[in-house]
Order: C-alpha cells, then structure tokens, then sequence
C-alpha cells in the first residue's frame, strides 16, 4: 500500500468556506482518495507536514490486504512504533483475516514541537460521551486536561456512508445549542472514508474517529475517546460485533510527540454512566444515544426510541424512575410498543456485558420480567444471536 503526500485545498460551500486534506492511498486491488473537510476557523489546526491521520485512516484496509505501508511523507516516529509492534499485533488477534503488516515512511517526525493546548472530545450527546463531559468538563481538572473543544466527526458512523449527509446534518443541529450553552465550540469535520474500511462502523470506529485529532495536532493536544464498557469487561480476544472491548489498551497507541490519546469511562458502568448524565439538566432536551440509522433520519436526527441502544437507555431510565426527564428527546409511545421486544432481546443474551450490567440493576431494583418472557426468551436462547441478529436486519423493534 502507497499513501502519497497530502495536499490541502480551499473551498467554499453554500453556507461556509474551509479547507479540505486529501491523500491518496493505493492497493493492490484498488485506489482511494481520501479527503477531510475543516471549517475555515480551524483549518490552521491541520498539520500539513505528516500524514498520521492517512496511515491510521488507512491501517485496517492494509491489514486485510496484507499489505505493507510506504508512507510517501513524513509521519510520527512515536505512532510508527505504536501500531507496528502493539496496535496491529491486538487488532490482528481481534479481526479474524486481518495479517501483520510493517508501516515505513520516508521521514520519521521525533521532536516534540510543544504540545498544542487543545483538548478535544468526540462529542455525539450519547451516555459515553456526556460521561466524558461531566469528568472533565463539569468537574474540576489540572490544568490541560478540561475539556476546550468538541469533535463531530462524519466518518462513517451517520447511517453506515460518509456520503450520506442527512443524518449528520441533522445531528449536528440538534447538539450545537448546547455547545453554546457551555461555551465549546465544535469542530465539524467531514472525510471520505467510503470504500477505505473493508469493516463497517462497529468494528473500525477507533481508527476512524483517531484520524480526526490526528489530522489536527496543531490544534489539539489531548484527546479523550468515550469508552463503552467497564474495565471488568474489556479484553483483547477475537471480535465479533464490535472492536470497543479493547479500547483501554489501545486508544493511546494513538498518541504521538505532541498528542495524548486517552480512553475514558471504562471506570464506570453504562448504568452508572447513565445515573450521572441524569444529574444534569443540560442533557434533558440533548441526549441522543440512537443508532436507528433511517429510523433517526425519519425522525430528523431525534431518537427513534425503537433501536436496542434507544431501548436500552430508556429502560435504564424507566428502572431509574427517570423517564420524564427526557420526554423531549425520545418517542415514549414508540417505546412502549418496542418494550416487550427488547426485554424479549435482554433475556435472550444475558451474558453480553452491557445486557448484564442491566440484568445486575434490574435485580437491584426488584424488578419482575413477565414469567411468558422468560420462559420464552430462556427457551430460545441457544439461537439467542441468531434472532437478534434477524431482527435487527429486518429492523423488527416489537415482538
């Protein structure tokens, strides 16, 4: 594989004007340029003379082809070392057909030209992600480490295509009222990742979000990726559905001289992430944690309350005898008729992790399953995946 130099390019759109990176990236069966939009007011937070943000953006293609890296320009010699002789060796272990490859550039980049004073945050207004905000935005941190901008990165998780813009559009206007009422400002930034990862979303979704601040070592100096799950269960052995579980052992892999990649929230439960975000009222008319893709798009970057993490959350509310708080985000109706379903899914997989921690408080907080329900859910729990996984292709959000 052959990532060639970057080039930056000015351009205008119907309501802003920014600059766009690109570089293209060669394969043996294919090519792919690959370009990130910045809005002008940050474009000087593009580092122009590395191409971190390519290599990372591109790891995983190369990993599938088996195919070594020549970076055509100069990258990190701190993140060369990081994803050669650690991340790759974890993710190799984590994604069945993927091979060990080597990365060599034509220019390593040792110094550390002084960290830039940013520090940055996906922000999707999800349970993770406003767990993060409440750690080191609305509590007290050192000095570099609060929280100075938020990141809304188009980079495939908007309905599974980067080119589609409706979702992220629609997204994007939901949350910048409360980035106002804080005072962080986000940064928008658009790529086109189509076709480059041969993995969808859930299993690529570190790699692809890292690029983003890596793009931007100008500007951003420390970043924190929400994590999903509890130290307890995170590991590092072969993925099925999503790469999350690994997260506290290799986020900061992508760090580089001037860059801290750090993962945060794995402190926490979901449930207890949950019981935090309840505390502030900020999150009443912002939460969104939906990943109904057409559904939220149907209801105009809302949650569609029907998709197993809208479900999910709401029950976690509903056992809180906190649902009222977010009647303005979330569908209660349509939630009352996919309710059966999903406590139907919950009995069926009882030992996935986030299921789990659900089942724990459930029990906590003395609350019956209907007998039907689990008589049922226990008898057709040796097919458990199997049906969770045709009704989520058949997008069935009811039984």
């Amino acid at each position: 594989m052959i990532i060639h130099p970057l080039e930056t390019n000015s351009y205008t759109g119907a309501d802003k004007i920014g600059v766009s990176a690109q570089a293209v990236i060669e394969w043996r069966g294919g090519r792919h340029n690959l370009q990130f939009s910045v809005e002008d007011q940050f474009s000087s937070g593009i580092k122009v003379d590395r191409l971190d943000a390519f290599v990372v953006a591109a790891v995983l293609r190369a990993m599938h082809e088996g195919e070594d890296i020549e970076v055509r320009g100069s990258m990190s010699a701190r993140l060369l070392y990081n994803l050669v002789n650690h991340w790759i060796p974890i993710n190799v272990g984590m994604l069945p057909g993927t091979k060990r490859i080597s990365i060599e550039a034509d220019r390593l980049i040792t110094k550390a030209e002084g960290r830039p004073k940013g520090t940055a945050t996906g922000f999707s207004a999800g349970i993770d992600s406003f767990a993060v905000i409440h750690d080191h935005l609305f509590s007290a941190q050192p000095e570099g480490f609060k929280i100075t901008h938020f990141l809304f990165n188009n980079v495939g998780s908007h309905e599974g295509s980067t080119r589609n813009q409706a979702l992220f559009k629609q997204r994007l206007g939901k949350i910048k009222a409360f980035s106002e009422r804080v005072g962080v400002p986000i940064i928008e930034v658009n790529s086109t990742f189509d076709h480059l990862v041969p993995f969808d979303f859930m299993k690529s979704h570190s790699a692809r979000n890292a690029s983003v601040p890596l793009l931007l070592q100008g500007l951003i100096g420390r970043w924190y990726y929400a994590s999903a799950y509890r130290y307890t269960d995170c590991h590092t052995g072969p993925c099925t559905e999503a790469l999350a579980h690994d997260e506290p052992s290799t986020i900061h892999l992508f760090s580089t001289e001037t860059l801290d990649c750090i993962s945060t929230g794995s402190q926490y439960s979901r449930v207890e992430k949950t019981r935090l975000v309840t505390t502030h009222p900020e999150t009443y008319n912002t939460l969104n944690v939906c990943a109904g893709g057409k559904r939220a798009i149907l209801a105009e970057g809302r949650n569609c309350s029907v998709c197993s993490k809208c479900c999910r959350t709401l029950f976690t509310l509903e056992l809180m005898d906190s649902l009222d708080l977010y009647t303005s985000v979330f569908n209660m109706e349509a939630y009352r008729q996919a309710r059966f379903g999903y406590l139907f899914d919950l009995l069926l997989r009882p030992n996935e992790s986030l299921n789990r921690e659900i089942l724990e408080f459930a029990r906590e907080k003395n609350f019956r399953f209907p007998r039907s329900l689990v008589l049922a859910a226990t008898l057709a729990r040796p097919f458990g995946d199997q049906i969770v996984e045709f009704r989520r292709r058949r997008g069935i959000a009811k039984l």
